[in-house]
């Protein structure tokens, strides 16, 4: 490193740490039993906005871990990448964050989406080291037609040579009561569940329990990890390694589908094609 290189802390936009490169200036030295095979530097929070550090995202094969600026008195945070493993990364307009999750450790990690594709080229790394599985025959898709954003979003999630074997939509819906002579309009997020050659994942815009136009929440976890399916009144309930499990908001006009869905996830399961049309 030179000596002069400028303190991190200076830096405004993420980028990936090419394998075998010195951390950026200002961070501790990372000592790991596994050579590298990814890393990301996110910048820390510009001035007048919430206060967090710089850290640097990393993965070497078998665990995943954080390290912030040496200014912070900040813990490493470091689990295992098996099936328990999950990950969040989320966009609204120029907020984003990065959240990295195994059993009830988690961590948060927001920066400012000027810049994603370094953060989509990290996700697109970690995500193609999960376990892969066949299911033969065609593509299926179960519920409403995608609309624009969620085709979009389907096309932005899946790295190359990930493969789609099946898929199922809510669409988001106006919703309108009546209160007396009053109406209320109000609008239903969109979900989206997708199971790949290597991962399960789900795509919504539902934030803080209202839709938003102008962004998506989407979590995913190895296609290994689901343990079991089953509906739970007005959720579908996927339950995952590591005792957690996702609970996906049902309407009326998706439920059937959405169960459809669900019995094509384990392994071994007859997907009842009958519900699906082809893709």
């Amino acid at each position: 490193m030179l000596p002069d290189a400028p303190d991190s802390r200076a830096y405004r936009f993420p980028f990936l740490i090419r394998p075998g490169s010195d951390l950026p200036a200002g961070f501790p030295p990372l000592d790991t039993p596994r050579a590298l095979q990814a890393a990301l530097f996110l910048p820390g929070a510009e001035p007048g906005r919430q206060d967090y550090p710089p850290r640097v995202v990393w993965f070497d094969g078998a665990s995943f871990g954080v390290i912030a600026h040496r200014a912070w008195p900040e813990a490493l945070f470091a689990v295992p990448f098996d099936s328990e493993f999950q990950m969040e990364l989320s966009q609204f307009l120029l907020l984003g964050w990065l959240t990295p999750s195994r059993r009830n450790a988690a961590v948060t990690l927001p920066f400012n989406t000027r810049s994603f594709a370094p953060v989509r080229q990290f996700r697109d790394l970690v995500a193609a080291a999960c376990p892969p599985r066949t299911l033969a025959g065609a593509v299926l898709h179960f519920g409403a037609e995608l609309d624009i954003k969620f085709r979009n979003a389907l096309r932005d999630q899946l790295f190359p040579g990930e493969r789609l074997y099946r898929s199922w939509f809510s669409a988001p819906r106006k919703d309108t009561r009546r209160f007396g002579p009053m109406r209320r309009h109000r609008w239903l997020a969109g979900h989206m569940l997708l199971l790949t050659s290597h991962r399960l994942i789900w795509i919504t815009d539902d934030y803080r329990s209202r839709r938003e136009r102008y962004g998506a929440v989407t979590r995913w976890a190895p296609a290994e990890a689901v343990v079991a399916t089953a509906s739970a009144g007005d959720e579908l309930i996927v339950s995952l390694s590591g005792d957690t499990r996702w609970a996906i908001p049902l309407r009326a006009d998706s439920a059937e589908a959405a169960q459809a869905f669900a019995s094509s996830l384990l392994p071994g399961a007859q997907s009842p094609e009958a519900a699906a049309s082809p893709v």
